[in-house]
């Protein structure tokens, strides 16, 4: 090996080395990386248009992010005091004693016999089965931990919102730069490079915008209507339905269901047929506001794929990738038609 080769191996080998140690130093920050990445294609072409100076682009960043700080602390904020509230409610009175559960053991109960009895006269045996209200205490005590978990990992969540913050503040005041240094890598042709741009920029649109809409109208629906039936807590229904609606195929249905059988449970059966239209017209929302909001998007794609890719985005990347899973599966439907535009998936 002649002495030019061996230092232009070590050269490879070294920055190659250098490089990845420096990608691995912002690995525990991934998911907020990726998440901050796809907020600046959303959000970059609206920045430029209304800041075309440098100085003004870096102050409406500002604005942007504590506008968005806000509109989304505030919110988890209440409904964090308010858990709290009612985990320690439900401590000092004992989740057992309250009327929530007794009603819910008694259904429970009432259920078991039915089945049971239904059980004996096709002959099935059931006893080797665990009785409902086992199962029901085994639930009732996993509130405690769970909530335990949950808030212990709040400095976690913090940090991981402020490396979200940062990353995201700068990938839109130096979005022409990182684009500029990208092309001269010369990975790509202008047009490919514009072309992934567009529908990266799409995609994440369509998770971020246009579902951030439709979930505040099926939240704020629901929330309304809940509140109008007497579920007094407006805010914290607000938030876990605006949760549920990004998930797709499943979306914001299930909390309005949740409340019906709560209000099944209680006896109040005209309101729980109420929430149970309400969840009806809920889950038909989506499909009647977003061809509103955006032109088109990828409808080849098949509701399995998208709640599969959307359960191992959230097993890959946490709560993040409720909004991760669903960009990257409809990029993996468009990528290979950018680059290879003869070729059909």
């Amino acid at each position: 090996m002649t002495t030019s080769n061996r230092h232009r191996y070590f050269r490879i080998a070294f920055v190659t080395f250098i490089l990845l140690l420096f990608v691995y130093l912002f690995s525990p920050f991934f998911p907020a990386i990726v998440l901050a990445i796809l907020f600046a294609f959303a959000l970059e072409k609206p920045v430029r248009n209304f800041s075309q100076r440098q100085s003004r682009r870096r102050w409406m960043t500002v604005g942007l992010l504590t506008s968005l700080f806000l509109l989304i602390a505030i919110p988890v904020v209440i409904v964090i005091v308010k858990a709290i509230s009612s985990v320690k409610k439900y401590a000092d009175v004992g989740l057992q004693n309250s009327s929530l559960y007794q009603s819910t053991e008694k259904l429970f109960t009432s259920l078991s016999g039915k089945a049971s009895a239904v059980a004996q006269s096709l002959n099935v045996d059931l006893s080797e089965l665990p009785q409902s209200s086992d199962l029901l205490r085994r639930a009732a005590a996993m509130i405690g931990p769970l909530a335990t978990a949950f808030f212990g990992a709040l400095p976690e969540i913090v940090l991981g919102l402020f490396v979200f913050a940062l990353f995201l503040y700068y990938l839109l005041t130096e979005s022409q730069k990182i684009k500029k240094s990208i092309m001269n890598l010369d990975l790509m042709t202008d047009h490919e490079m514009d072309q992934l741009i567009e529908a990266t920029q799409k995609s994440s649109y369509i998770a971020l915008v246009a579902s951030a809409i439709i979930g505040c109208v099926q939240a704020g629906l629901l929330a309304t209507v809940a509140y109008f039936v007497g579920y007094t807590e407006f805010l914290m229904i607000f938030v876990i339905t605006f949760i549920f609606s990004l998930i797709p195929v499943i979306g914001a249905a299930p909390v309005a269901i949740f409340l019906s059988l709560i209000s099944f449970i209680q006896g109040d059966n005209g309101i729980a047929i109420g929430m149970l239209v309400t969840a009806t017209v809920v889950g038909t929302i989506d499909n009647a506001i977003k061809p509103f909001i955006i032109n088109s998007s990828n409808d080849n794609l098949h509701p399995v794929i998208a709640l599969l890719s959307l359960i191992g985005a959230i097993m890959a990347f946490g709560a993040p990738g409720l909004i991760i899973g669903p960009v990257v599966t409809d990029l993996a439907f468009k990528v290979v038609d950018i680059f290879f535009p003869t070729q059909k998936v």
